[in-house]
């Protein structure tokens, strides 16, 4: 028996229809029975349930994509907030040196806080998105290259907004006992 697809020849003892190169790029499985039905361009058949479905092919190199760019895209909101933040703190340093006081705690410490919780939910999303990497690797299916650029650069934004996090939380504690 032969493949249908590559022509590679198939053991007579197997049942197959595909060889098990081809059979992780097109194996599906029937919504009705769990059977594994066999078919090229999303086209399937399940000899157990005698029936044919269409069901879309699935793109592995791009598994994880969508949530690695979302996650880039809060990192960076989060990275420009953040540098705000120590805008706005050096502002109220020098005002405060000039002998002016201009107030920007409340939206220091609202910028702060917020931007906390988004941090770790990039970070959590840039090591899913490496572990997909991963994942697709060792199950030797193609390895989704753009979710595993947006994970690292994740990580990397994330690493320095953390870093500006830290520095504005000390000028905050230093602006507020300043002023006190």
């Amino acid at each position: 028996m032969y493949c249908y697809k590559c022509g590679k020849e198939i053991p007579n003892y197997s049942t197959k229809k595909i060889c098990d190169e081809c059979e992780k790029e097109e194996v599906s499985y029937c919504h009705k029975c769990g059977a594994i039905m066999y078919g090229a361009q999303g086209k399937t058949y399940c000899d157990k349930c005698e029936r044919e479905q269409y069901i879309p092919k699935h793109n592995h190199k791009m598994d994880g994509f969508k949530s690695a760019l979302f996650g880039f895209l809060i990192s960076i909101v989060v990275l420009i907030l953040v540098s705000s933040c120590l805008v706005l703190e050096d502002t109220m340093l020098a005002s405060l040196a000039d002998g002016k006081i201009i107030n920007l705690i409340a939206p220091i410490t609202i910028i702060l806080f917020i931007s906390l919780p988004f941090i770790v939910v990039c970070l959590i999303n840039a090591f899913k998105a490496i572990k997909q990497f991963k994942t697709n690797k060792h199950n030797k299916l193609p390895k989704p290259i753009a979710t595993l650029v947006f994970g690292i650069a994740n990580i990397v934004i994330d690493g320095i907004s953390v870093t500006y996090w830290i520095f504005a939380l000390i000028i905050y504690f230093v602006s507020f006992s300043i002023r006190l």
